[in-house]
């Protein structure tokens, strides 16, 4: 007589061939096949092999199919606010493509906030950059993927993963001028301006349907957009990403993730897990400005495995960087630098030098100045890291590294971009409320505008 776990594992094998469509595998979905922890427990009855279905047509177990009511939480990745991450796929069916959003929740999928969307064809390609907003709060959330799709049935797929958000929304220093940039790129400038997630094709959660045969343009698509199908025409059924009601799943249940590491990333498609080691040591001296002086030398090691792993803890304020790893505890990468060596005075790097100011003036708006179109992007360079051109009226670039600009798309609804000039004669474009005139002529008479 066959084993359980043959049948649970045949029986995954004839559920995945039925239904090859398409499931999230980094981060690992809660109930996840490729989640190692879950085939290690045993437990083949906790697995979802039939986690590319999607949701009940009557949206029954939306959201996350219930399963984040599973107790205790599993915690699949840990994410640095700011930094950017990237969520994989596998499977076949896409449908012809379609629409998708990644979202976050910090209330048991009561409701679901918009990090990003990919407008037209997606999930066509497998692999998607996002960024975690740096005002997204610490803490245990549920992040989700979900998918209207463009051909076949009218469905709707979610998958969601337990995440644990680190280092968010600072309210001083560089985290808050981090903040101001992403405020004036997308109008977003704290977790609640975002908008909430789009529903459709579920009439137990509202009346809103995603007609075959297009892509559904978001009509608040959220901070970070992607696609060649963005600048069409928003869907215009209201309502379709209201926040009420409340899901059929939800559960007023605690939040608070466990004490076990996250899993290692899913490798199984080649190249996400890696290995290295490292040691080195360093020793220095020097003198401040004005007065005091130091010296000091230090030796250190660090290895790394493909997996999620904190930063060595530093015995001195200021920890030294570790090439072992980014700071977006994504894992991999060789082991760590030596030891810093000593400084005398100020030795913040951040510091202003002598005779600087210790905060940045807003750029001035130059309509003399000419936008910069991707083709004419090598004319403005070198760059100020992370500041803007303006494409258009309704479009920019992002500086990256100095060296080259990164085509960020259109801006957010009611923003508009405008040139102006940074220090040091680079361009520094600024993000703004587009205008709206105080008075328009009518019939040869200055009224006020109406909208």
């Amino acid at each position: 007589m066959p084993s359980l776990k043959t049948i649970a594992l045949l029986a995954g094998l004839l559920t995945s061939s039925a239904y090859a469509h398409i499931e999230m595998i980094q981060p690992y979905a809660i109930r996840s096949k490729y989640n190692p922890k879950n085939t290690a427990s045993g437990d083949y009855n906790s697995i979802d092999y039939s986690m590319t279905t999607p949701l009940e047509q009557s949206g029954s177990n939306f959201a996350c199919k219930g399963y984040q009511n599973d107790r205790p939480i599993q915690i699949s990745a840990s994410y640095k606010a700011g930094s950017q991450q990237t969520l994989k796929l596998t499977g076949s069916a896409v449908h012809d493509g379609g629409s998708c959003q990644i979202s976050l929740s910090y209330d048991n999928g009561k409701t679901f906030r918009v990090i990003k969307s990919m407008i037209g064809g997606c999930p066509i390609k497998k692999d998607y950059d996002f960024t975690v907003p740096k005002y997204a709060p610490s803490g245990t959330a549920l992040l989700a993927w979900s998918w209207n799709n463009k051909v076949g049935n009218r469905e709707f797929y979610m998958n969601c993963a337990w995440v644990e958000i680190q280092g968010g929304a600072k309210a001083a220093g560089k985290a808050r001028r981090d903040v101001e940039l992403q405020r004036r790129a997308s109008g977003y400038g704290s977790f609640e301006d975002l908008p909430y997630i789009f529903k459709a094709n579920m009439p137990e959660v509202n009346k809103c349907t995603a007609p075959e045969g297009k892509d559904v343009v978001y009509p608040h698509p959220g901070p970070d957009v992607e696609g060649d199908a963005a600048h069409g025409t928003p869907h215009s059924e209201k309502g379709c990403d209201a926040p009420t009601p409340d899901p059929p799943t939800y559960k007023d249940l605690p939040v608070k993730g466990g004490g076990d590491a996250p899993p290692p990333p899913y490798s199984g498609d080649g190249g996400d897990s890696g290995s290295g080691s490292g040691s080195g040591s360093g020793s220095g001296s020097g003198s401040g400005s004005g007065s005091g002086s130091g010296s000091g030398s230090g030796s250190g090691s660090d290895s790394g495995s493909g997996g999620y792993s904190q930063p060595s803890p530093s015995p001195t304020p200021k920890p030294q960087p570790q090439s072992g790893n980014d700071g977006s505890y994504n894992g991999g990468g060789g082991g760590g630098g030596g030891g810093g060596g000593g400084s005398g005075g100020d030795d913040d790097p951040t510091s202003p030098a002598p005779g600087e100011s210790s905060s940045e003036s807003d750029p001035t708006p130059d309509p003399s100045l000419p936008y910069g179109p991707p083709s004419k992007f090598s004319d403005f360079l070198p760059c100020k890291p992370d500041s803007f051109i303006c494409t258009s009226a309704h479009g920019f670039a992002q500086c990256a590294l100095g060296n080259r600009y990164v085509d960020m798309g259109s801006t957010a609804a009611g923003m508009m971009c405008k040139p102006a000039m940074g220090a040091g004669g680079k361009r520094d474009d600024v993000i703004v409320r587009e205008e709206v005139p105080e008075k328009v002529a009518v019939r040869g008479k200055d009224v006020p505008y109406q909208g």
